[in-house]
């Protein structure tokens, strides 16, 4: 595969995820997914599409070597893709296989950011791993490459040209109009914006400075959203005419609020697609960009009144996300001094990866990689929630520091999220000073087993988030 330096720029956040790949564990920084494939799939089509898609995307086929201690962006010329096909024996075995890619790292500087395995099991059963570098994608990235590679699938099976390459965007001119909109009047206008929509918050900041915070662990908690109370949510959403995200996260906020006296607003961090034009909402790579959202709990509102205001808000903050994390930051110590801006809880919500994938003939379930070993820390926050979405499912993985927050405490927290949920569903007028009778009882921590080995398991009524993306931050630092 040849390859030709350009004179390009990266994205703000992929510059970050450049620093960051030589400090954290691969695993912190790979998108690894599997999908369980049962059907006729024709092995010699999905590789040929896969060679399709990479040569239409740029971002997929790029290599970031150092000189002078940046990225350069060196971007390779089309080429076979050799996809691995590997016999396994059950889904044991392929658990194993893709733990190890989930833990195997990319050298940025000599290979392109993606691997693809396909697991056979029988003539008839597949596990498809698909692992890339989260310098080449993001969780809209995956939408894009679901529906590039079921096409390329289709076209090559029936022997038409896919022409992928018409409705693609290219990653790079999207980073150069990134550097471009940094440089005019517009981004200081959204600097001054976030400055005076913070102004009167209350935050509370990460308990430990992310720049001396060690390599760490996270305790995790996953919890399924019941699903009447998922059909209540979407009902409540669809007649308030509020998004899903903006029910979910006032609840979050709700609780953070009742367990921090004084936090009236509390600061929550989350991230966003950050795609703001048509030609960026079509391109694969690391666009997404952090933001700081609050929940305003001021004047004993009711739940009713809190996911309004919420609401109102994050649309309002969805409208100025353009504006790199670091700069925001920078600007709010400055102006309001503000310590680290590192919140001490970040929000996150996403739909299960490469759900839409559709393969032809076969059927395509998503799965997910159960296990006892802890996820390498990938958030600066002491308290994230990761709630993702697959088909009418919602699952809460909550992630909590040792030390700062145990697993007794993190039980406790989601028990009380999963109460408040239902406390909107069937009483949305209640004040939130009168929630406790809503809270369930807090599951008691298990006890301390020996580590198992993974396991791989069809998402039916759980989809627990095995990821989490890094906020950015200025010096580029997320451990």
């Amino acid at each position: 595969m040849t390859a030709q330096p350009q004179d390009a720029a990266l994205t703000v956040i992929q510059e970050q995820l450049w620093h960051l790949d030589a400090r954290v564990d691969a695993a912190a920084l790979n998108l690894s997914y599997a999908l369980l494939i049962e059907g006729p799939l024709n092995a010699v089509a999905l590789r040929d599409a896969l060679t399709d898609v990479i040569a239409a995307q740029s971002s997929l086929r790029t290599m970031y070597p150092e000189r002078g201690g940046v990225p350069v962006v060196v971007v390779c010329d089309a080429a076979p893709f050799e996809l691995t096909v590997v016999p396994v024996a059950d889904l044991a075995e392929a658990a194993d296989l893709m733990w190890r890619e989930r833990e195997s790292s990319f050298d940025l500087a000599r290979a392109i950011p993606i691997r693809v395995m396909l697991l056979a099991l029988d003539t008839y059963t597949h596990v498809l791993l698909v692992t890339l570098h989260h310098i080449a994608a993001d969780g809209w990235s995956m939408q894009l490459l679901s529906v590039a590679l079921s096409k390329a699938y289709r076209c090559r099976l029936s022997g038409t040209a896919s022409d992928l390459g018409r409705d693609v965007a290219d990653c790079l001119a999207v980073a150069a109009a990134q550097q471009d909109w940094l440089h005019s009047d517009a981004a200081t206008a959204e600097r001054d914006w976030w400055i005076e929509h913070l102004a009167d918050t209350t935050p509370r900041w990460a308990s430990t400075p992310v720049d001396h915070r060690p390599a760490m662990n996270l305790v995790r908690c996953v919890r399924t959203i019941p699903k009447p109370v998922v059909a209540e949510l979407r009902s409540l959403a669809r007649s308030g005419n509020v998004s899903m995200y903006a029910l979910l996260l006032t609840a979050f906020g709700v609780v953070l609020g009742q367990r921090s006296p004084g936090q009236l607003r509390p600061v929550i961090g989350t991230l966003a697609a950050n795609r703001p034009s048509l030609a960026a909402s079509q391109a694969l790579g690391a666009h997404y960009n952090g933001l700081l959202l609050d929940v305003d709990l001021t004047g004993d509102p009711s739940l009713a009144e809190c996911l309004f205001r919420t609401a109102s808000r994050t649309v309002s903050a969805l409208d100025h996300q353009r504006l790199p994390f670091a700069r925001v930051l920078a600007g709010l110590r400055h102006e309001l001094g503000w310590k680290t801006g590192i919140p001490h809880a970040t929000f996150l919500m996403d739909r299960y990866p490469m759900e839409s994938l559709a393969l032809a003939g076969c059927t395509v379930t998503g799965m997910y990689l159960e296990h006892d070993r802890r996820i390498p820390a990938a958030t600066a926050s002491d308290l994230t929630f990761f709630v993702r979405e697959t088909r009418d499912h919602l699952t809460v993985t909550g992630f909590g520091v040792p030390d700062l927050l145990g697993a007794a405490e993190l039980a406790e927290f989601t028990s009380a999220y999963l109460g408040t949920l239902t406390a909107l569903c069937e009483s949305a007028e209640t004040p939130i000073a009168e929630l406790e009778s809503w809270i369930e009882e807090a599951d008691p921590p298990g006890d301390h087993a020996p580590p198992r080995p993974p396991a791989l398991h069809t998402i039916i009524d759980i989809s627990p988030a095995d990821a989490l993306s890094p906020m950015g931050h200025p010096s580029g630092v997320m451990t």
